[in-house]
């Protein structure tokens, strides 16, 4: 037992001597090293240069943002009604022009028709009024040439009468009242003729034009029952369905156009007052990729916001594929400033 535990011993220090040795070897080298970096130091000379400004930059130029839509638009019906057809849904792609939503319209359409006829109805009274005038025209014609006969038998009766030819009552009777009922039928023929004109002239015209009034007023409500997108983009937000209410004052669909995309971001005075809108900047949105994109500055605020103090930038994006989506967090670095008077 006793010489197995002396053996044991024996094997545990010969390796510890190793373990001082390898340690007394690595000491050795660091220290040789040690002195010839020393030695490599004192051997160095300073190159002398002629002073020159240096510049110094600042980095503290990002600021963080969020993407927007280039354009974006609600689109609610001009009139109220009942939704009789949606055709797009969210993500949709629509062109400007493009019929996105359709109200029921039969009640609309019928009034159309209605509008319609009346105009028919009243353009007829206008060529009636035309062919009154004529009419009225002949017989006031008529009118003054029975005027100008009973008055020349008028005058011929004053003379008779004068030569006491005929009695008084034979006058009356044969030569006034002749007379009289021409002057009176003369009277009301120029009265209907002054009637018939102002009926074709005034107001048949003005007939037509409230009844084409009336119908152009139809007609635009039962365009009004579409409701059509006026610019490129897609379906962000859809709020109806067929068989509900529509209104004006509630917005049915929203489209957004990203295929130029916005970056704003509140900038401090001591950085916007050296951006100019035209400038290129990066703009990082992680959730998309790992490089940046590059913009442009497209507006500088001219007044600071009253509650953060710092001026709105909108810097825009070309985005083609779409990978940008409004909402997107962002930042957006400005290129640093250069600042010369320290000297190397």
């Amino acid at each position: 037992m006793k010489r197995g535990s002396a053996f044991y011993l024996g094997r545990l220090l010969a390796k510890a001597r190793w373990w001082v040795v390898g340690l007394l070897f690595c000491v050795s080298l660091l220290g040789g090293n040690a002195g010839c970096s020393g030695d490599r130091t004192e051997a160095v000379k300073p190159v002398k240069k002629a002073p020159q400004a240096a510049v110094s930059l600042d980095y503290g130029q990002v600021f963080a943002g969020k993407v927007v839509a280039g354009e974006e638009v609600t689109l609610a019906p001009k009139i109220p009604g009942r939704v009789a057809a949606v055709a797009v849904d969210v993500g949709d792609v629509v062109r400007a022009g493009q019929v996105v939503l359709r109200l029921e319209a039969a009640e609309i359409d019928a009034a159309v028709r209605q509008a319609e006829a009346a105009v028919k109805v009243a353009e007829a009274g206008l060529n009636q009024a035309a062919l009154g005038v004529e009419r009225a025209q002949a017989a006031l014609e008529q009118a003054q040439e029975n005027y100008r006969l009973a008055l020349a038998n008028y005058e011929r009766g004053k003379a008779l009468l004068a030569a006491e030819a005929i009695s008084p009552a034979d006058f009356e009777s044969r030569f006034e009242q002749p007379y009289v009922n021409a002057a009176g039928a003369l009277k009301t023929a120029e009265t209907a003729y002054r009637q018939a004109v102002d009926q074709k002239e005034r107001v048949a015209p003005a007939q037509v034009e409230q009844a084409r009034a009336a119908l152009a007023a139809a007609k635009t409500n039962a365009a009004n029952t579409q409701v059509v997108a006026p610019i490129n983009g897609i379906v962000a937000a859809r709020n109806v369905d067929p068989g509900e209410l529509a209104s004006p004052q509630v917005p049915a669909l929203t489209l957004v156009d990203i295929d130029t995309v916005y970056v704003e971001v509140g900038v401090p005075e001591r950085v916007v007052s050296r951006l100019r809108v035209g400038q290129e900047v990066k703009v990082g949105v992680e959730a998309v990729r790992a490089t940046p994109f590059t913009g442009e500055v497209a507006s500088i605020s001219p007044a600071a916001d009253s509650r953060t103090k710092t001026f709105l930038v909108k810097v825009r994006l070309k985005n083609p594929g779409h990978p940008l989506k409004p909402g997107m967090f962002a930042t957006v670095s400005f290129p640093p400033q250069a600042k010369a008077g320290s000297k190397a």
